[in-house]
């Protein structure tokens, strides 16, 4: 991809697992190979261990992540979803615009990629038309650019001032917005909420707004471009999905299939994090470290080997009594240092 363009995840309590899924999504829909750039914006309130999880799920599908979280919402205002929802959206422009200089895509929890060059298309389009914003222009009487579109670069020098208020941030900017937007049908806002509502997704469309349930990542868990996996659908359904999209089904119909999850390689790759840290402990700092139960055998090993060369002069039974220490486990516990996104303000 040629064209740079910031993807934008913003992700609060309520929609963080959906964040989750759709990533492990777009590291299948790339073949398990990270493509382009993202910047994760999280609501205060989304706990500590799911933006871990987000970060080391987007660090698989993603060649950089950036992190950075919102500033807490007045008290009086939480409970406001529209106002929430624009102070992610104010967060994240000022953010692209102070650490990036590129164009980004808003990218909801809720979207679901339907091919696989998605963010090379979306750039390349931006690209080819003259104006400073993209995206799905409504028909209403006040017109106004659906939320995930792209904007330029520097948007938060003229929608700030819009954001800071109750109205729904695509209201709110529309003045400035509609004068410069070129619409586009890359977007799509289609409510997937059986099966049979996979067949409206247009052949234009490269991003999906409205799959909560995430049907289209249980149905199309094979790449995408040559097969389709049809596991939840019936024969016929899976045969009219395959003959719309030009694409070839590759269920066994006489063995369910279970979609394939990254899990593993998400758990493995936190394993790594957590004893490369620990191994730059010293001995007494590992004696403070909880550290899950699951990595006690080689915690052991690295712990005896820090003894042999860190305290050559005690004596066996000192070290056997140091190495056979009980540890203080802690199931959930997961890294947080160490990693290549963990400072906010990095630029790929």
């Amino acid at each position: 991809m040629n064209k740079k363009l910031l993807i934008v995840l913003p992700a609060c309590a309520n929609d963080g697992v959906l964040a989750e899924r759709l990533l492990d999504f777009v590291y299948k829909l790339n073949s398990k190979k990270p493509v382009g750039h993202l910047l994760i914006v999280s609501n205060s309130d989304l706990h500590q261990e799911l933006r871990t999880r987000l970060r080391v799920t987007a660090e698989m599908a993603f060649e950089s992540v950036t992190e950075t979280v919102a500033p807490v919402v007045d008290a009086g205002l939480r409970n406001s979803k529209f106002h929430q929802l624009n102070n992610l959206f104010r967060h994240a422009a000022l953010t692209a615009q102070s650490n990036f200089r590129w164009p980004w895509f808003w990218l909801e929890p809720d979207c679901v990629p339907v091919a696989a060059d998605w963010i090379a298309r979306i750039a390349e389009a931006y690209d080819a038309q003259p104006k400073k914003y993209m995206g799905l222009l409504s028909k209403a009487e006040k017109p106004f650019m659906a939320r995930c579109g792209v904007y330029y670069p520097v948007a938060s020098y003229e929608l700030d001032k819009f954001l800071q208020g109750d109205a729904p941030f695509p209201l709110a900017t529309a003045e400035k917005v509609i004068p410069s937007a070129s619409h586009t049908d890359l977007v799509q806002y289609l409510n997937l909420e059986t099966p049979e509502d996979l067949a409206k997704i247009s052949t234009k469309a490269v991003v999906v707004h409205g799959d909560k349930l995430g049907l289209f990542a249980e149905n199309f868990i094979s790449d995408y471009h040559e097969t389709i996996d049809c596991t939840n659908l019936t024969a016929e359904q899976c045969s009219k999905l395959a003959e719309k999209h030009g694409l070839v089904c590759a269920v066994d119909w006489s063995q369910p299939m279970q979609p394939q999850e990254i899990a593993k390689e998400i758990s493995d790759h936190i394993d790594k994090v957590e004893l490369d840290r620990y191994a730059t402990l010293s001995i007494e700092e590992m004696a403070q470290t909880k550290m899950p139960i699951h990595l006690a055998a080689q915690m052991r090993e690295i712990e005896a080997d820090k003894l042999a060369k860190q305290m050559p002069r005690l004596s066996r039974r000192q070290k056997r009594e140091l190495m056979q220490k009980p540890k203080h486990s802690k199931l959930d516990c997961v890294a947080t240092e160490g990693c290549k996104s963990s400072i906010e303000t990095a630029t790929p």
